[in-house]
């Protein structure tokens, strides 16, 4: 996955990808509308760095996009963006800007929605106790992630058992 168009052609303000036309609102044009990405076309049409409805509206329909090969700086690194993608798709922390993978909040939602994400959490927060019951709620086996101090809390292994 690639957020640009190579080789695209300017056709009566629409830009043509192979066979698939590209709106002017997917090829960052202002509209005065609201962001959306209809198309797979759309998802890889070029994405200002400065637009950051389009890079939201690309991660809530498709949160892959959040990865440093796609949408890259600076959304890797815009709270916003990031926060819009882990909502629906924890493992987009892996992809997130590392200060933001020391962002409580950050972490909480993508452990949230899935576990696992606490992997890519930063060491203080694999610490953090609610943190990992948050993790451990969701996939329990994501405790292996957590501090080894908190492997050992007999309430979080309770949890993480099920």
């Amino acid at each position: 996955w690639f957020i640009s168009i190579s080789g695209s052609k300017k056709k009566g303000g629409n830009t043509v990808a192979g066979k698939k036309k590209v709106s002017k609102k997917a090829t960052g044009k202002k509209s005065g509308k609201k962001a959306t990405i209809s198309s797979q076309a759309d998802l890889h049409a070029s994405i200002d760095p400065r637009d950051r409805e389009k890079a939201i509206a690309a991660v809530t329909q498709d949160p892959r996009a959040l990865t440093l090969e796609n949408l890259g700086w600076p959304f890797t690194e815009d709270r916003e963006v990031v926060l819009a993608a882990l909502k629906l798709n924890g493992t987009s922390l892996m992809c997130a800007h590392w200060s933001l993978q020391a962002d409580r909040e950050i972490v909480l939602t993508a452990v949230k929605q899935y576990g696992a994400a606490l992997e890519y959490a930063h060491e203080s927060l694999r610490a953090d106790r609610e943190v990992v019951f948050e993790a451990v709620k969701t996939t329990g086996w994501a405790i292996e992630y957590a501090s080894e101090e908190l492997q050992k809390d007999e309430e979080l292994k309770k949890t993480a058992e099920g």
